[in-house]
């Protein structure tokens, strides 16, 4: 699943109504940990390094999401165009020794409900992976960051179609800036719009 483009998830219930629009797991995966994007490694440790430690990742998040429902109200969310950490820190709240294989995850999506008519989403992430030595008063830091992102319009006709899609990806880039926001963002936090 890591180069699949947005699409529409169909509800396995009801075939012919779609349940979410975003980047999502791959729906012909045998995998049942597939997700929309995966990230995995394992940090190399130089020879004589012994205070041990941990990692985790940061992931902070741009976002626009819109939908409009069939009655005519729009929906937006809360934080469109506010940069945040994706949900609370660490990210997916995991830590990893530094001796073992670290990973994440992530499916971004907006669910459509019965009565959404159109969605249109566009989300940019910046994924950090961070360390943090096992002494007293130790702090997190960054190493390595990588961005990506996708976007999606989905439309009633009927059927359901989707236009715009696309994905991207970059990989790792050492990094020395620490990442900063101000706010959590989450996916799920729609006010009504104008």
């Amino acid at each position: 699943g890591t180069d699949d483009l947005a699409d529409v998830r169909f509800n396995p219930l009801s075939p012919a109504v779609p349940s979410a629009v975003g980047l999502l797991p791959n729906p012909n995966s045998t995998v049942p940990e597939d997700h929309g994007i995966i990230w995995a490694g394992r940090l190399h440790i130089p020879d004589g390094w012994s205070p041990g430690g941990s990692l985790c990742t940061a992931q902070l998040v741009d976002l626009s999401r819109t939908y409009r429902e069939t009655n005519g109200i729009r929906w937006v969310h809360r934080h469109n165009g506010q940069k945040g950490h994706d949900g609370s820190f660490p990210y997916q709240t995991n830590e990893f020794s530094i001796e073992s294989d670290y990973a994440g995850v992530d499916s971004p999506q907006i669910d459509l409900s019965g009565t959404t008519e159109a969605t249109i989403g566009t989300e940019t992430f910046q994924t950090y992976l961070m360390f943090k030595p096992s002494m007293t008063g130790s702090r997190w830091v960054p190493l390595k960051q990588f961005s990506w992102g996708w976007s999606a319009s989905a439309t009633l006709s009927p059927p359901w179609s989707l236009s715009n899609a696309g994905r991207y990806k970059t990989g790792w880039l050492t990094v020395v800036e620490h990442p900063q926001w101000e706010l959590a963002v989450l996916g799920d936090d729609f006010i009504q719009g104008n």
